[in-house]
């Protein structure tokens, strides 16, 4: 029996926040403007940018909580059987 990680506490965390913020980013943007081909990659760019400063601010906060409060960063595996 072999075990393969999946995920760890971290990454869950930043795949949350991600897969949060990048929809809601772009709905508001397209909201506030037309969208056009000339300005339909800033609808998809922008969002994506702050999306990723939000990512790595929030892995920033994580390792501060695990290294001054004990949060742990667990891992999530998976058991599979080879044949």
């Amino acid at each position: 029996m072999g075990r393969i990680t999946i995920v760890t506490s971290k990454e869950l965390v930043e795949g949350i926040v991600a897969s949060l913020f990048y929809p809601i980013l772009v709905f508001k943007i397209s909201q506030k403007h037309q969208i056009t081909i000339k300005n339909i990659k800033w609808t998809i760019v922008l969002p994506w940018f702050l999306t990723w400063i939000v990512r790595k601010m929030t892995m920033h906060m994580f390792d501060y909580f695990t290294e001054n409060y004990g949060l742990e960063n667990r891992e999530y595996k998976f058991n599979f059987y080879f044949f």
